[in-house]
């Protein structure tokens, strides 16, 4: 009975640590994605058209989009991937890009990274990635 105690804690110990680990590395990961700068866009000087783009971190978080712009506005973004652990909710940060045609906008609560990593890549469809 002490033996199969004994294993038991050490299976509890060894999981305690290794969440420890994820844990650290998840954050070191947050903290970098949200130290990338992005400038405003001026949709106004696009084309029409589809402009797709994507931004990927350590296939851990990310997100591909396609931003379909209209004369010099946003008309739509589609979410075509969003890579996003628990924050889906961050997803409503589209509306809000499309309401203010800015990607300055506040970052979801809760959902800050999964926010960044949807408006990283608005930033890299707009320079350049037309379809």
């Amino acid at each position: 009975m002490k033996t199969m105690i004994k294993i038991l804690l050490g299976f509890i110990i060894l999981i305690i640590i290794g969440g420890s680990i994820i844990w650290i590395k998840l954050n070191q990961n947050m903290n970098t994605i949200k130290e990338i700068p992005i400038e405003n866009i001026d949709f106004t000087s696009y084309e029409d058209g589809i402009y797709e783009g994507l931004y990927y971190y350590e296939e851990q978080i990310g997100a591909k989009v396609e931003v379909h712009i209209k004369d010099g506005f946003i008309d739509n973004i589609v979410l075509v991937d969003h890579v996003h652990g628990l924050g889906q909710k961050a997803e409503s940060i589209i509306d809000q890009v499309i309401l203010e045609q800015s990607i300055d906008v506040d970052y979801i609560s809760r959902a800050s990274t999964s926010s960044k990593v949807i408006l990283l890549a608005i930033d890299d469809a707009m320079k350049g990635n037309e379809s």
